[in-house]
């Protein structure tokens, strides 16, 4: 506060003088422009300063009013910060670009523009004036020209907000440490990637953000960076605030102070996490290729293009008999054997010329002159220096060209052994054509190779009929069923012969049929002696079945005997009555006739009666037996007939029920037959009189079981089932019975040829061995049986319904 006496203008005191000059000589000396007003806003006082300052002087200044002083500053009349302070209350405008109170004096920072000069930056302060009894007189402004500063400091300002900036938006982390590791500063953007926040972590030891395996490796960093004054690279891991670790690339720096003394450090790192990673992999990748270069089964070599080689894997070694180094060391002349020289470096120079990958067989020579036959393969590669080199792998091929020769060696044996067999063989490819004969099919059909390879099998395979049954082969092995179909064949002479064909895929390695083969032989002999064989076995079932035939014919044959003869005594009684009443007829005594006749009449009543009720019994019953003959004479013609061989569409039903017909003699006295036949079966393609025989035999072996089970007293009359069904795609026929079974260890042997189990004289063994040849290779069905001893078996015959109808 500054205080002035007030004394009245006509008295001019010396000492009031004296200190008017001191305080002139004050205001002059001061640094800051002053600007002093009374109470009534008169300039009282404008020093010199103030007078550089706006280029006016005191004298112009001194006493004038009315907003003068604010000219020079803002060249219009307005308040000054002065004159808010005489008017404290007084609204002050939003002008400043600060503006403060200090007790009752107020300061405040401005711009302002004074003609002739840039603008300016101005601190002001401005206190009221009072006297010695506190009366406010005026009041006092102090002006400072700080536009040096301010440019000073906003230079520093632009320079710091710019460091800033850099250092907040940098990827890089910047993290300012003393020397006990304390955080003083951390960059935010990084940090912000970490997930951190930046103001959390001021103050902290940076070794909390550490791996613990990296917070002796950065200790010892800082203190090597502190004691030497020199900045040090290192790799750590920095954890985020959800606990996960990124690496880090951290370049630790020494701090300095103003007396160039290390402080701290400055570190500056970047996550590297990734690039971490993907060196990690590369690493991993690179021992892995080792590994498996190293553990590779084959030769795996690495050659310069110039020839020399590079590296070569342990199995090089060990095929060789080299050690690496001895293989690194020779040339490409001592390893490769010589005739295949020249093969190796074309491949070379064609890679080189071309790219790609070349393969090819060569033979090396190893440490002991042994050879040694490859198969190379190799390509080019090209280093990170974009450098190129070859990479190959060499297979040791010993034992495939071992396997080869002995390949090689048994198709030839195979080759004789296919000339030498006695069934004919060709084989085909998928079209059909034929790509080999052996030399059975050349002589059957008089051909060569040179003139049935490159041919359509179809047309020269010289059929009687059409290709039907050559096509159901086909079919046969397309369902890989390898059933042989007879085909019958023509020569050039005109004679027929019968082949039995089978027809195989030749499989492929891709699971394609690469074509088929066609086996066959000449079946003609064979067919007949079977269809004797066949015929004698059937004629053999029917002597056997010949007395119970005679004995299922004498009784109806009985009965009609003597029907015949009761009808010829009826017949005479007749004629005789007729006769008399014949000549009663004639009497010329009419009255004495007619007594006669009522007589006659009366008499033969009784006689005539009887033979109106027998007579047409008579008749019926020998009709029935002359029925009941005619049907077991057509079922033994058509079982006995021979029969063309031809398969017919015919209903199964029947071919049971007249089997079972011929067949009753030999089950009637030992078991009760019941029949269970399907309704509305389709008809069956078969041969009619092949079908009658397995049946025939099967209910003849069922009866003879049940013979032995009765003799053996299990009961007194056994049982035979045969019934037919529809079974998926066949006509099933199922015969069971209650005899004695088959036991398990010879059950699988009831269909080969000549077995029995019959005594001796009582079966020849060929009875299901040819219902199987019937039914399995003549029909495509199949037979099968169930049985457990002491509780009978039962067959399962089933035909295909296809081709049926």
């Amino acid at each position: 506060m500054l205080v002035f006496s007030k004394f009245p203008e006509d008295i001019k005191k010396p000492s009031f003088i004296l200190s008017e000059k001191l305080l002139a000589s004050i205001f002059d000396s001061l640094p800051d422009a002053v600007l002093v007003i009374d109470i009534n806003k008169k300039i009282i006082a404008w020093n010199r300063a103030l007078e550089k300052m706006t280029g006016i002087t005191t004298a112009q200044m001194l006493g004038k009013s009315n907003y003068e002083y604010s000219l020079p500053f803002y060249r219009t009349r307005r308040p000054l910060l002065i004159d808010y302070v005489l008017k404290p209350e007084q609204n002050i405008p939003r002008e400043y670009l600060s503006l403060g109170r200090e007790s009752d004096a107020m300061v405040c920072e401005n711009i302002i523009h004074i003609e002739g000069q840039e603008e300016l930056y101005l601190w002001a302060r401005a206190a009221p004036l009072y006297d010695q009894n506190g009366e406010l007189v005026g009041a006092i402004e102090s002006i400072r020209d700080i536009t040096a500063q301010k440019r000073i400091e906003k230079a520093i300002g632009n320079n710091e907000q710019r460091l800033r900036y850099i250092a907040e938006h940098l990827l890089d982390i910047i993290i300012e440490i003393d020397k006990r590791g304390l955080i003083k500063y951390n960059s935010p953007s990084p940090t912000l990637f970490l997930k951190h926040n930046p103001e959390e972590l001021m103050g902290k030891p940076i070794y909390n953000l550490l791996h613990p395996n990296d917070i002796m490796l950065l200790t010892t960093t800082l203190k090597e960076v502190i004691k030497n004054k020199v900045s040090k690279s290192l790799e750590i891991r920095i954890k985020d605030s959800e606990g996960d670790y990124h690496w880090v690339e951290l370049v630790v720096n020494p701090q300095f102070n103003n007396n160039s003394e290390v402080a701290g450090a400055i570190c500056v790192g970047r996550v590297v996490t990734e690039r971490k990673l993907a060196e990690d992999a590369l690493k991993a990748s690179e021992e892995r290729y080792r590994e498996l270069f190293e553990n590779a089964n084959d030769i795996v070599f690495i050659q310069d293009i110039s020839g020399p080689y590079l590296d070569f894997n342990k199995a090089a070694q060990a095929t060789t008999g080299f050690t690496r180094e001895e293989l690194l060391s020779i040339s490409m002349e001592r390893l490769v054997a010589p005739e295949y020289l020249d093969l190796t470096k074309e491949m070379m120079k064609q890679k080189i010329n071309q790219g790609g990958a070349t393969r090819y067989e060569i033979e090396l020579i190893g440490k002991n002159r042994n050879i040694i036959p490859v198969e190379v393969s190799s390509r080019l590669i090209r280093y990170s220096d974009q450098s190129i080199a070859i990479q190959g792998t060499a297979r040791d091929i010993t034992k495939r060209r071992q396997a080869e020769k002995a390949l090689a060696a048994e198709k030839e044996r195979l080759a004789l052994i296919l000339s030498r067999i006695g069934h004919g063989i060709i084989t085909t490819d998928n079209n059909g054509v034929i790509t080999f004969i052996n030399t059975e099919a050349e002589r059957f059909f008089e051909w060569k190779n040179e003139y049935a390879r490159g041919k359509n099998m179809l047309d020269v395979v010289p059929l009687v009929e059409d290709y039907t049954n050559l096509n159901r082969s086909l079919l046969l092995a397309y369902n890989q069923k390898q059933h042989p179909v007879d085909i019958r064949i023509i020569n050039n002479l005109g004679q027929i012969s019968l082949l039995s064909t089978t027809v195989t895929h030749i499989p492929g390695n891709n699971g394609n049929n690469h074509g088929m083969v066609f086996v066959f032989r000449d079946v003609t002999e064979l067919r007949k002696a079977e269809s004797q064989l066949a015929l004698s076995q059937k004629l053999e079932s029917i002597g056997q079945l010949a007395a119970g035939i005679a004995h299922e014919i004498n009784n109806p044959m009985q009965y009609i005997g003597d029907n015949l003869s009761f009808l010829n005594e009826a017949f005479a009684n007749i004629f005789s009555i007729l006769e008399q009443v014949k000549a009663l007829a004639s009497s010329q005594d009419i009255s004495s006739s007619i007594l006669d006749l009522v007589k006659l009449l009366e008499k033969s009543q009784r006689e005539l009666d009887f033979f109106r009720n027998e007579i047409p019994q008579a008749i019926q019953q020998s009709l029935e037996g002359v029925t009941g003959v005619s049907d077991i004479v057509t079922a033994l013609r058509n079982f006995a007939h021979p029969g063309f061989g031809e398969k017919q569409i015919a209903n199964i039903n029947n071919a049971i029920m007249g089997t079972v017909s011929i067949a009753k003699n030999e089950w009637k006295h030992l078991a009760d037959l019941e029949l269970n036949l399907g309704n509305d079966l389709p008809a069956v393609k078969m041969v009619v009189n092949q079908i009658n025989q397995v049946l025939l035999n099967i209910i003849v072996n069922a009866s003879h079981s049940i013979q032995d089970a009765i003799e053996k007293g299990l009961y007194p009359k056994g049982k035979i089932v045969v019934s037919s069904l529809i079974n998926e795609s066949y006509v099933e026929i199922r015969i069971s019975d209650n005899g004695m079974g088959i036991p398990d260890t010879i059950i699988n042997k009831v269909f080969d040829p000549f077995f029995t189990t019959k005594e001796v004289g009582k079966g020849t063994g060929q009875g299901l061995a040819i219902s199987h040849d019937i039914i399995v290779n003549k029909h495509n069905g199949s037979i099968e049986l169930e049985s457990e001893v002491g509780r009978g078996t039962t067959f399962y015959i089933r035909l295909p319904i296809e081709g049926s109808i």
